[in-house]
């Protein structure tokens, strides 16, 4: 964090992602969308999407591969706005290069402090709000649908 002019400033943001993870499930596609709307585009040079655990890959080859596809397919629109990645080597060298200091604030900060936004007013909140209504929205026809069929089965 730096400090100026009496604020904290948040330096930038680290998604890990472990190597070692042959597929991205949903939640994780889901927390890489929030975490894009939470740097924004032009905090993006602050982000740094870090693959962890290459001591743990047993075809070290396969483990590049997955970093291409992570690279070119899931982390694409970090990457496009200049994010970097970096691997982290187990080792306190690495770490410290990995938290090296960059560029502009994240755009949650931004909104929050700079724009002086509620956080349901921010583009993560807003997000988050649209998740969550979908999340209930799902639940509901689940309900319904579930009640539809104790209902069938019950006039049998």
């Amino acid at each position: 964090m730096n400090r100026d002019r009496g604020q904290s400033k948040l330096n930038g943001i680290i998604y890990t992602h472990r190597i070692t993870d042959n597929r991205l499930s949903g939640s994780v596609c889901k927390n890489l969308d929030m975490f894009g709307r939470l740097c924004g585009d032009r905090a993006a040079e602050r982000v740094c999407l870090v693959t962890a655990m290459w001591y743990k890959a047993r075809d070290h080859g396969m483990a590049k591969n997955r970093l291409a596809q992570l690279e070119s397919n899931f982390w694409n629109l970090l990457i496009a706005p200049e994010a970097r990645h970096e691997n982290f080597d187990n080792n306190a060298t690495s770490a410290w290069d990995i938290v090296s200091d960059r560029g502009r604030l994240a755009l949650l900060q931004e909104e929050l402090v700079g724009v002086e936004k509620k956080l349901n007013e921010t583009t993560a909140g807003k997000a988050l709000h649209t998740s969550r209504s979908l999340f209930r929205s799902k639940r509901r026809q689940s309900r319904c649908f579930r009640t539809k069929l104790r209902r069938t089965k019950i006039q049998r």
